[in-house]
Order: structure tokens, then sequence, then C-alpha cells
């Protein structure tokens, strides 16, 4: 079945590539909820990340024709995706430090995600649980919107796009090395910020 829908879809990029809208259209509409929810996550802003999206696939586009493996289209579209949040995180950075300065930042990177928490657990599971689930991912993301920017893209790739270094390495453009290394420090700085928010709101 996968190798049916990769087929597919490569027969949609060839069509896109030569001009049919319609096709591009279908491969906007599988590929926009990963892209802007990887933008939001970045970011943290909805309209940003809304404008960020728009500019990605004018981009991916305009660019068709110059992808050689149509059946690598992820990896490119993600490094599209990935040069782009980085021009924009640059020139709108007094922007966004007020955006999370004003504490939206998580709550805005929450909606980003695919899933709830409650999509994890059984219905079986009491209140009390969902709550420590849903207060910990919060935390999560506080943590993550702390951290470096170098340290959060590799994250964020890696553990909740789920893509492997190797392909990372493609996206980004840097050693496979650089990559664990950014995955090590960045896991580092993450578990001492969620220590330290974990201990701050249980003494509240």
């Amino acid at each position: 079945m996968a190798e049916q829908d990769g087929n597919v879809e490569v027969d949609l990029i060839r069509k896109a590539s030569s001009g049919d809208i319609g096709a591009f259209e279908q491969i906007f509409l599988k590929h926009k909820k990963r892209i802007y929810n990887y933008c939001l996550r970045m970011v943290g802003n909805h309209e940003i990340a809304k404008e960020a999206t728009q500019d990605i696939f004018i981009r991916v586009f305009k660019g068709l024709k110059s992808l050689r493996d149509e059946k690598l289209f992820g990896i490119w579209i993600m490094r599209i995706a990935s040069n782009l949040i980085k021009d924009v995180i640059s020139k709108k950075k007094h922007e966004l430090k007020l955006f999370i300065d004003k504490g939206e930042y998580t709550n805005k990177r929450m909606e980003g995600y695919n899933s709830s928490p409650d999509d994890h657990m059984s219905p079986d599971d009491n209140p009390e649980e969902k709550l420590i689930v849903n207060e910990n991912k919060r935390i999560l993301l506080t943590c993550l919107s702390e951290i470096n920017q170098t340290y959060r893209e590799i994250l964020i790739l890696h553990y909740i796009e789920e893509i492997k270094i190797e392909d990372i390495s493609e996206i980004t453009g840097l050693p496979e090395g650089t990559i664990k290394s950014r995955l090590s420090r960045g896991r580092v700085q993450i578990a001492e910020k969620f220590k330290y928010y974990q201990n701050k709101e249980g003494n509240q």
C-alpha cells in the first residue's frame, strides 16, 4: 500500500512539475498540515506559521522542476521548510520574542501537535493521569521554546517529525556527527529545564 501511495505521489509530482495545478493542489493538501505544524512548532505563532507555510509551497511549486528524484520529495520539501523558517526567525526575532514573553508561545505550539495526550491513553485511564500527561507536555513545550534554536530544530525533526538522522543531514546540510552531538546537547538542555519547571510548579 505504501509503495502504491508512493507511486501515486510520484505521478502527481511529475504532473505538477509540468504545470498541472490540480496535481499540485493534491500535493499541497497531503503535506500542508505537516509543514504548517513544523513551522508552528518552530515559531509558536499561527499567523507567522501560516504565512511561512504559504511561502514554502510557493517555493515548492517553483522548484519542482529541479527535483531530480521524486521519491525524495519528503526530504526535499522539509529542506525548503527548514531554510525558509530559519530566515523567518532571523527576520522576526523581535516579534517572536514579544510573543514568547507574553506566555503565548507554548499554548500555540500545543495546538500544533497532531494528537492530544488523550489519543495515547485508554478510556480506563483516570482524569488525574490524563492531567499529568497534559501538564508534562506543556512543560516540555515550554522547555523546547527556551532552548537554543540550533538544538530545537534538530529535536523537532528527529523526535516530533520522526525523521532519521541521515535524512536530517540531507535536510539541514549538517554532518551526521554534528546532528548527533546537537541531539545529545539538546536532550541535556531539555532535561535540565524540565526538572527545573517540575520542581518550580511542585513548590507552588
